[in-house]
């Protein structure tokens, strides 16, 4: 089973006017450009000078492994921006287990 991605966003708001409504929303897509998922985070408002962090966590278990490319796209007040990032899911070929052993000497 394939360990799960995380995408960490952090939206600055440099303006002098507080954001009203920003939404985060992440396109994954596949190699072949297939879209595997979107990822969404509820709209919160940004302060002026102030940042917003987003989490966003993608389940890759099923995925073959291989090159997936991002599309991050941040919805703020009529505006967007979009930043692309690629990512590898690799194929876990062992059972994470933890061993104890207890020996008298």
């Amino acid at each position: 089973e394939n360990e799960p991605v995380t995408f960490t966003t952090s939206v600055d708001n440099l303006g002098e006017k507080d954001i009203n409504s920003a939404t985060l929303s992440i396109d994954i897509f596949d190699s072949a450009g297939t879209k595997v998922t979107t990822l969404a985070q509820a709209a919160q408002s940004i302060p002026s000078q102030e940042t917003a962090d987003y989490v966003l966590v993608c389940a890759t278990s099923g995925q073959p492994p291989g090159e997936y490319r991002a599309l991050a796209s941040v919805f703020y007040d009529g505006e967007v921006e979009v930043v692309e990032k690629f990512f590898t899911i690799y194929f876990q070929r062992f059972q994470k287990t933890h061993f104890r052993q207890n020996r008298r000497l």
